[in-house]
Protein backbone atom coordinates (compact mmCIF):
# COMPACT_ATOMS: atom_id res chain seq x y z
CA UNK A 1 0.00 0.00 0.00
CA UNK A 2 1.07 3.21 -0.99
CA UNK A 3 1.28 6.30 1.08
CA UNK A 4 -0.19 9.27 -0.31
CA UNK A 5 1.28 12.71 0.29
CA UNK A 6 -1.45 14.58 2.39
CA UNK A 7 -1.30 18.25 2.58
CA UNK A 8 -2.44 20.22 5.65
CA UNK A 9 -1.71 21.05 9.34
CA UNK A 10 -0.09 18.69 11.93
CA UNK A 11 -2.29 18.69 15.33
CA UNK A 12 0.84 20.36 16.77
CA UNK A 13 0.66 23.52 14.43
CA UNK A 14 -2.89 24.05 15.06
CA UNK A 15 -2.40 23.98 18.82
CA UNK A 16 0.08 26.74 18.63
CA UNK A 17 -1.69 28.66 15.99
CA UNK A 18 -4.95 28.73 18.45
CA UNK A 19 -2.07 29.64 21.52
CA UNK A 20 -0.69 32.97 19.76
CA UNK A 21 -4.54 33.69 18.84
CA UNK A 22 -5.68 33.15 22.71
CA UNK A 23 -2.78 35.03 23.75
CA UNK A 24 -3.35 37.77 21.12
CA UNK A 25 -7.32 37.85 22.35
CA UNK A 26 -6.71 38.44 25.59
CA UNK A 27 -3.83 41.21 25.36
CA UNK A 28 -6.44 42.70 23.21
CA UNK A 29 -9.44 42.35 25.65
CA UNK A 30 -7.25 43.78 28.42
CA UNK A 31 -6.14 46.62 26.63
CA UNK A 32 -9.74 47.34 25.74
CA UNK A 33 -10.72 47.24 29.43
CA UNK A 34 -8.29 49.46 30.41
CA UNK A 35 -8.80 52.31 27.92
CA UNK A 36 -12.87 51.85 29.16
CA UNK A 37 -11.98 52.30 32.98
CA UNK A 38 -9.42 55.43 31.52
CA UNK A 39 -12.23 56.68 29.68
CA UNK A 40 -14.38 56.33 32.79
CA UNK A 41 -11.69 58.65 35.07
CA UNK A 42 -11.34 61.15 32.35
CA UNK A 43 -15.31 61.56 32.44
CA UNK A 44 -15.00 61.85 35.98
CA UNK A 45 -12.55 64.23 35.94
CA UNK A 46 -13.83 66.79 33.63
CA UNK A 47 -17.30 66.75 35.97
CA UNK A 48 -15.31 67.53 38.46
CA UNK A 49 -13.50 70.07 37.40
CA UNK A 50 -16.39 71.52 35.97
CA UNK A 51 -18.30 71.49 39.39
CA UNK A 52 -14.79 72.85 40.93
CA UNK A 53 -15.18 76.02 38.99
CA UNK A 54 -18.87 76.30 39.38
CA UNK A 55 -18.71 76.42 43.35
CA UNK A 56 -15.45 78.68 43.20
CA UNK A 57 -17.71 80.94 41.09
CA UNK A 58 -20.35 80.89 43.84
CA UNK A 59 -18.44 81.37 46.94
CA UNK A 60 -15.99 84.11 45.22
CA UNK A 61 -19.70 85.77 44.21
CA UNK A 62 -21.22 85.40 47.47
CA UNK A 63 -23.83 83.22 45.97
CA UNK A 64 -23.02 80.97 48.29
CA UNK A 65 -21.95 80.88 52.35
CA UNK A 66 -22.50 77.40 53.27
CA UNK A 67 -19.60 75.48 54.10
CA UNK A 68 -19.95 72.03 52.38
CA UNK A 69 -23.18 70.49 50.77
CA UNK A 70 -23.75 68.28 47.59
CA UNK A 71 -24.95 68.73 44.47
CA UNK A 72 -28.49 68.83 43.13
CA UNK A 73 -28.17 68.65 39.44
CA UNK A 74 -29.07 66.19 37.67
CA UNK A 75 -25.93 63.43 36.95
CA UNK A 76 -24.07 65.28 40.14
CA UNK A 77 -26.10 63.86 42.90
CA UNK A 78 -23.43 61.84 43.93
CA UNK A 79 -20.42 64.39 44.41
CA UNK A 80 -20.24 66.53 48.05
CA UNK A 81 -18.00 69.80 48.12
CA UNK A 82 -16.79 71.61 51.43
CA UNK A 83 -14.76 74.80 51.58
CA UNK A 84 -11.18 75.57 53.72
CA UNK A 85 -10.54 79.29 53.77
CA UNK A 86 -7.92 81.17 55.94
CA UNK A 87 -6.06 84.30 56.12
CA UNK A 88 -2.41 84.76 55.02
CA UNK A 89 -0.10 87.01 54.63
CA UNK A 90 1.96 87.82 51.43
CA UNK A 91 5.33 90.12 51.06
CA UNK A 92 4.83 91.87 48.27
CA UNK A 93 7.94 93.25 45.98
CA UNK A 94 9.40 96.96 47.11
CA UNK A 95 7.19 99.75 46.59
CA UNK A 96 9.44 103.20 44.68
CA UNK A 97 10.42 103.88 48.42
CA UNK A 98 11.92 100.90 49.06
CA UNK A 99 9.27 99.71 51.33
CA UNK A 100 7.85 96.47 51.27
CA UNK A 101 4.56 95.87 52.49
CA UNK A 102 2.86 92.77 53.98
CA UNK A 103 -0.70 92.17 52.20
CA UNK A 104 -3.70 90.16 53.28
CA UNK A 105 -5.33 87.96 51.67
CA UNK A 106 -7.75 84.84 51.85
CA UNK A 107 -6.88 81.55 50.84
CA UNK A 108 -9.90 79.48 49.37
CA UNK A 109 -9.86 75.83 48.75
CA UNK A 110 -12.47 74.26 47.16
CA UNK A 111 -13.12 70.38 47.59
CA UNK A 112 -14.85 68.09 45.69
CA UNK A 113 -15.05 64.08 46.11
CA UNK A 114 -17.63 61.14 45.47
CA UNK A 115 -20.58 60.34 48.44
CA UNK A 116 -19.07 56.72 48.19
CA UNK A 117 -16.31 55.47 50.57
CA UNK A 118 -15.22 52.86 48.15
CA UNK A 119 -14.43 55.59 45.60
CA UNK A 120 -11.05 57.61 46.76
CA UNK A 121 -11.61 60.29 44.25
CA UNK A 122 -11.48 63.82 45.24
CA UNK A 123 -10.21 66.86 43.84
CA UNK A 124 -9.25 70.59 44.79
CA UNK A 125 -9.12 74.29 43.57
CA UNK A 126 -7.45 77.13 45.30
CA UNK A 127 -7.91 80.88 44.90
CA UNK A 128 -6.52 83.73 46.59
CA UNK A 129 -8.41 86.62 47.05
CA UNK A 130 -7.43 89.99 48.42
CA UNK A 131 -8.27 91.00 52.07
CA UNK A 132 -12.17 93.50 51.94
CA UNK A 133 -10.00 95.86 53.61
CA UNK A 134 -6.78 96.08 54.51
CA UNK A 135 -5.68 96.70 57.88
CA UNK A 136 -1.81 97.21 56.97
CA UNK A 137 -2.49 99.29 53.29
CA UNK A 138 -0.40 102.10 52.30
CA UNK A 139 -2.35 105.25 53.69
CA UNK A 140 -3.29 106.75 50.65
CA UNK A 141 -5.22 103.42 49.72
CA UNK A 142 -6.81 103.97 53.18
CA UNK A 143 -8.60 107.12 52.25
CA UNK A 144 -12.19 107.33 51.44
CA UNK A 145 -13.08 109.41 48.46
Amino acid sequence: MKIKNIKGFSLLEVMVALAILSLSVTTLLVIRNNSIEQAGRARELRRTKILLEQKMGEIVCGMEKRRSGGFQEEGYQNYVWSVDSKETKVRSSADPAGKIHEIGMTKVVVYIRHKDAQNKFQQSMEAYFLAENPENAPEEDKKTP
